[in-house]
């Protein structure tokens, strides 16, 4: 009885508390509906639905993972990826005054929002569509619904991204079933860069969220599941609309996984049928990503020496005299190995002169000893790529991200640009061991029949 009583006095006292967290938010909009701008209270509003709405889709999370303990592990990432938002914001607005694309997004979706409201949906957006211009739209769409708050535009792309990080986990956990995924998920959850970049409003985010409902798709198509066709669709899209170069590369990455991969079920009639209809869908699907990204990089033929003129102008415009260094361009495959390094590690402890630097710097250290550490595992990793093509996709677009980034000599823009390509290389420090590898290939056809 007395235990009875006391877990009942427990359980009332949580009750009180919640209450009075509840009682305390509803004061708080109100007062911010009398005191603040709809940029406060409108968030203040928005965002606990957003909460509300993750609660549910956690739980449904967690249902599709063995791992009893991956719920904590995503809440945590959660809370987390909350945090690095009002980081991120306290970066755009305080520390820079909202001299930042979020703060042109945030004022031309506003704009954009009073004619959609009214029905007119044919005016100009002030950049072309492709890139920059659908993030203003996209952030114009959102406000038709929100109202001009960026707050709600900062909770709304992180939490894009935070989802999209999801994704990338569950596409390692379908192509690479014995690879070590609590580490991949501890990485990708919460490595910092992964954490703080793309955690408000602007194009990190949205490609975070694209970029890993792509990887989905193809982990799905890769292991020859049902149901790949939405994500990849949909991943292809999202991340073509806003950068195109990427999606180029990364359909390169899985069209050559497709060609290599080795089938684990065996052949029936209709195997010839699915795979010539397969084959269709990625010609048609290269063309336009292809056609999309010469588009965007003004290349009028496509060729390597036009690709080259185009990141050589892309890398020139990027210069900032305050985060300048020397760059490793690949022009040679000689180069390639400094460039990957370049590329995906620097800056260098020693090359970072402030406090961003320096914890890019920290990071880079972090990856580059985990990579050392993982070197037994990627030996081995040869070996596997036949029976995982996920890590000839990931391999290859990692290869096409250095080619493309190799030429880049700002720290400040090639520490943001990387987050698209820092999850797949994170797939190569979760490789199995190989006692375990050879475990998972006996089971590999158990975990591939689970949903």
């Amino acid at each position: 009885m007395v235990g009875l009583r006391a877990g009942s006095g427990r359980v009332r006292s949580v009750e009180l508390i919640g209450l009075g967290a509840v009682a305390a938010y509803v004061a708080l909009v109100g007062w911010a509906t009398t005191q603040g701008s709809y940029h406060l209270w409108g968030g203040l509003v928005v965002v606990p639905v957003l909460v509300l709405l993750s609660v549910y889709l956690l739980a449904l999370a967690a249902r599709h993972d063995r791992d009893p303990t991956f719920l904590r592990l995503l809440a945590a990432a959660f809370v987390v990826k909350a945090l690095a938002t009002v980081a991120r914001y306290w970066m755009a607005f305080v520390l820079y005054g909202g001299s930042t694309d979020a703060g042109t997004y945030d004022v031309e979706g506003a704009r954009l929002a009073e004619f959609y409201s009214l029905g007119i949906f044919d005016v100009d957006i002030g950049k072309p569509l492709i890139g920059t211009g659908f993030i203003r739209v996209l952030t114009g769409g959102l406000y038709v619904f929100t109202g001009p708050s960026i707050f709600v535009a900062y909770a709304f792309y992180s939490w894009l991204s935070f989802w999209g990080l999801y994704f990338l986990y569950r596409a390692f956990r379908t192509a690479v079933p014995d690879g070590n995924y609590r580490r991949y998920a501890v990485l990708v959850l919460f490595l910092p860069s992964m954490v703080f970049w793309p955690s408000g409003l602007g194009k990190e985010a949205w490609m975070t969220f694209g970029i890993g409902l792509l990887a989905f798709g193809a982990a799905r198509l890769l292991v020859g599941h049902r149901g790949w066709i939405i994500p990849l669709s949909a991943g292809l899209a999202a991340t073509a609309l806003a950068r195109p170069h990427i999606t180029a590369a990364m359909f390169a990455g899985l069209a050559v996984a497709l060609l290599v991969r080795r089938r684990n079920r065996p052949a029936t009639a209709l195997t010839p049928l699915a795979w010539i209809g397969t084959f269709g869908l990625v010609v048609v699907a290269s063309v336009v990503v292809v056609t999309q990204a010469a588009q965007f990089l003004n290349i009028q033929e496509i060729s390597p020496t036009s690709v080259d003129a185009a990141i050589d102008a892309t890398a020139e415009r990027t210069n900032e005299a305050d985060s300048t260094f020397d760059a490793v361009a690949v022009n040679s495959p000689i180069d390639l190995p400094a460039a990957t390094v370049s590329v995906l590690f620097r800056p260098f402890l020693f090359e970072a002169h402030n406090i961003p630097a320096l914890v890019a710097a920290v990071e880079g250290t972090l990856l580059l000893v985990l990579v050392a550490l993982a070197l037994p595992r990627l030996r081995d990793a040869s070996k596997q790529l036949l029976r995982q093509p996920y890590l000839v996709m990931s391999m290859t677009y990692i290869l096409l991200f250095v080619y493309a980034f190799s030429n880049f000599s700002n720290f400040g823009i090639l520490t943001r640009e990387r987050v698209q390509v820092l999850p797949f290389v994170l797939v190569f420090l979760a490789l199995p061991r190989k006692d375990r590898a050879k475990a998972g290939k006996k089971s590999r056809p158990i975990l591939e029949a689970a949903p």
